[in-house]
């Protein structure tokens, strides 16, 4: 048997498996009611992972965890492709829920019963690919049959630049760069794409006022605002945040340079103003 009839045969398997597991799982889900897309934009490691996990143990909502809509949607996908994705994904995240060594289940997160909120986690790669092809942008807006909000999850500059650093192959400088490009290419996006709202998540106040970021989180998307839920979700929450600027040993010219960047930044001058950017 030839190598490409193999994989094509080995394709449509899988893609059989799928649409049985979304069937049983997924069929007797009420979408009708639909009424609001999300998506996140802005860089990684600020909390992004434990605010979808947050909105997917809602009974009412389902978030992908890192599927990347757009790069379905430039492969060809339509609107019931990509929410049959999405599903399927949080159904496997939900299953194990574990992502960078930390375990985001949330007790009670069960079978969902009708879905109002629905979306896809892939925050610096959604702005990568927006900024690559800006007409993305529209084409998103026009695939979508949604109002479309947008959740930026914020942390420290200091500590997102030292935790990527830690982690990835480029040095402090380049994560520097790369930290603000992405802050500003973020909002060249949301300029462009006018979502129906922006919903800026600051991940000390997560931490240090967890109900009433659930709440507002909740609020936001519309909700039903459910006390068992919110708890269980409570109780995955970071009991303190990690400060790992402390262990990046940054030069104090790169100090200097990350404080002035901070600045010209309007939404990152809550560390400005609340004191916060202290290093």
């Amino acid at each position: 048997m030839a190598e490409g009839t193999y994989i094509s045969i080995r394709q449509r398997l899988s893609n059989l498996k799928q649409h049985l597991t979304y069937v049983s799982n997924w069929s007797s889900v009420d979408f009708s009611q639909l009424k609001t897309f999300v998506l996140f934009l802005g860089n990684p490691r600020s909390g992004t992972t434990l605010v979808r996990s947050i909105i997917d143990a809602h009974p009412n909502a389902v978030i992908a965890n890192e599927l990347h809509v757009v790069r379905l949607m430039k492969a060809g996908a339509d609107w019931n492709k990509i929410k049959k994705n999405i599903c399927l994904n949080s159904q496997n995240f939900t299953a194990n829920p574990v992502w960078t060594d930390y375990s985001y289940r949330i007790n009670g997160s069960g079978k969902k019963n009708r879905i109002n909120v629905i979306g896809d986690k892939r925050s610096a790669g959604t702005v990568h690919e927006f900024s690559l092809h800006p007409h993305l942008i529209d084409e998103l807006k026009d695939l979508i049959p949604l109002p479309i909000k947008v959740m930026r999850c914020v942390r420290n500059p200091f500590d997102v630049i030292a935790t990527r650093t830690r982690r990835n192959d480029l040095n402090a400088d380049d994560n520097i760069q790369r930290y603000f490009s992405i802050e500003k290419q973020a909002q060249k996006i949301i300029d462009k794409l006018q979502p129906s709202g922006v919903l800026h998540i600051y991940n000390e106040e997560l931490i240090g006022e967890a109900e009433n970021t659930i709440e507002n989180i909740i609020s936001f998307l519309e909700l039903e605002k459910l006390p068992e839920y919110i708890n269980a979700c409570k109780s995955i929450v970071y009991q303190s945040p990690n400060l790992s600027r402390y262990q990046a040993g940054f030069t104090q010219e790169q100090i200097m340079q990350i404080e002035a960047e901070t600045k010209k930044i309007p939404h990152l001058n809550y560390y400005i103003q609340n004191d916060r950017l202290l290093f």
